[in-house]
């Protein structure tokens, strides 16, 4: 069941419909007859991946490039690389990381990854991510099935 603080892509499903009110499930039902099942198909498959718990008030529109990058490996199981700043680092490193999905949390974007060097699912801060390289390469050691 997903929470009423869901990415606006949930709209498609059945269960958000039922909670918009029934005003509303015949223009949903419109929507969905006119992109057609494919998009709706993909836009299902995009919210698996996304998750929000909060709004909050970050701006994210310089990083549109750096979260479509990060879309694509989370679509399609690939390897990535980011070069990443925590908190108690003094400078950058560079991790291999398998995205599983995104998480908004309390005004901030999470990269939610299984982290090669830690062989454990991590969450790295978006603000904190400088660079995004996906790979060619398929994930096949990140767990699949991790509630995002």
């Amino acid at each position: 069941m997903l929470p009423e603080t869901d990415l606006g892509l949930s709209t498609t499903s059945e269960h958000c419909i039922g909670r918009i009110g029934s005003e509303n499930r015949s223009v949903l039902r419109k929507i969905k007859g006119a992109i057609g099942e494919n998009a709706v198909r993909y836009i299902e498959k995009l919210n698996a991946g996304l998750h929000a718990t909060a709004v909050g008030a970050s701006d994210y529109s310089e990083r549109g490039e750096m979260i479509d990058n990060l879309m694509v490996a989370i679509e399609d199981h690939k390897v990535t690389l980011i070069v990443y700043q925590s908190m108690q680092s003094t400078e950058a490193v560079e991790l291999e990381v398998y995205p599983l999905g995104m998480v908004f949390h309390k005004g901030s974007l999470y990269l939610i990854a299984w982290s090669s060097r830690r062989a454990e699912v991590r969450n790295f801060k978006l603000d904190r991510i400088e660079d995004v390289d996906v790979t060619k390469v398929q994930c096949v050691v990140a767990p699949r099935r991790v509630r995002v």
